[in-house]
């Protein structure tokens, strides 16, 4: 159903209301999973909850993965799952266009 029509992903995506849940991005990709997207969340049980009804009315498998910053992994760094949406926010600030560039570079 996704792939025949990739727009229903986005669309129950925009119809699932939890909380201060936002998706940031959704892309399409090769390999092992078919989509990827990358969703904001205030807490792991917020996205537990908005993955299960994402796959129950999307009729999806879904992979739940919460992202840590490389250099929190650091010996001694202190990994704190809500400084996430500030270290998203700025990797997101160059966003991709849907043309294979970054938002904000020119084309060449």
């Amino acid at each position: 159903m996704a792939l025949e029509d990739p727009d229903h992903v986005l669309q129950v995506q925009d119809d699932i209301a939890v909380g201060e849940t936002q998706v940031l991005s959704c892309y399409a990709i090769l390999g092992e999973y078919d989509f990827v997207s990358v969703v904001q969340a205030p807490d792991n049980d917020a996205i537990a909850r908005f993955s299960l009804e994402l796959g129950v009315r999307a009729g999806l498998h879904i992979a739940t993965m919460p992202a840590v910053p490389v250099g929190r992994l650091e010996e001694g760094g202190d990994i704190d799952l809500r400084d996430l949406e500030t270290s998203l926010e700025r990797d997101m600030g160059e966003r991709d266009t849907g043309n294979g560039e970054a938002a904000g570079e020119p084309a060449s």
